[in-house]
């Protein structure tokens, strides 16, 4: 059965992951900005919900990630002393002895709605997933030297088959569909990066044209230019000047002097 309703990326470190990692991960994500509402927090992993979006969040760390991935709610996830709330210490976990000091160490995060939703609202999956991403990266920066693998899920076999592309997301931005490799399927590029960000000038110079601030030019009624009837009747200056001329010619100087002075 196909899984389009998360959006999964994961960093997989080959040769050494920093010490302490992911602890500043999850305690990071405590952060105001981030919005979230915890439910489970085990030795290797934490659980939440958005405050304001109807998404889930799952945040694992291990050398096989994908375990979690079945996990359908919070009452199928390991549960420990970290979900009464009094939380846990990693490094003290014999669930995560030898991550951080050994090879192939993986930290999962993953975006998931609380029920099947539309192919067009997935955007509101990566409102949630990306900021921890680039949370996740400014601490990687910290770490000089440090080789790093950025993988994506594709949603359809669930297998970590695509690069991460969310630093460099123009490629993928661009185009609707991509092929995996393992199920060979055509999966759509909103469930693998980011969605592009429209400018908000941009928006706003759609608005105006749709209000027809900025439509075509429109051709003015040609009513608006019909010449005014007392304008007809005025008679043009040369007209006026040899009428004048003849009246002085004739002696007939009444006809030169208005007819109120008259």
């Amino acid at each position: 059965m196909e899984d389009h309703h998360r959006v999964a990326v994961m960093f997989k470190f080959p040769h050494y992951m920093p010490p302490g990692l992911f602890e500043r991960i999850t305690v990071r994500a405590h952060k105001p900005k981030f919005n979230l509402n915890f439910l489970r927090h085990w030795s290797n992993g934490i659980y939440a919900r958005h405050n304001d979006k109807a998404v889930r969040l799952l945040c694992v760390m291990g050398r096989d990630t994908t375990a979690h991935v079945h996990s359908q709610n919070e009452n199928e996830l390991p549960i420990d002393a970290g979900s009464s709330g009094k939380g846990s210490d990693v490094r003290n976990s014999k669930a995560s002895v030898g991550f951080e000091s050994g090879r192939n160490a993986e930290i999962r995060l993953e975006a998931r709605f609380e029920e099947a939703c539309d192919e067009e609202k997935v955007a509101q999956l990566w409102q949630v997933l990306l900021p921890l991403i680039q949370d996740v990266e400014a601490l990687l920066q910290q770490s000089l030297g440090l080789r790093v693998e950025r993988y994506t899920q594709c949603p359809s076999c669930r297998q970590m088959a695509f690069l991460g592309e969310w630093l460099t997301p123009k490629e993928f931005q661009t185009a609707d569909l991509k092929t995996c490799d393992f199920c060979q399927k055509s999966v759509s590029t909103k469930y693998l990066v980011q969605p592009k960000e429209k400018k908000s000038a941009q928006e706003l110079m759609k608005l105006m044209r749709l209000a027809g601030r900025f439509g075509p030019k429109k051709k003015m009624p040609l009513r608006m230019f019909k010449t005014p009837p007392s304008v007809g009747n005025i008679k043009s200056s040369s007209e006026t000047c040899q009428g004048e001329n003849n009246n002085i010619a004739n002696g007939n100087v009444a006809a030169l002097v208005p007819a109120e002075v008259t």
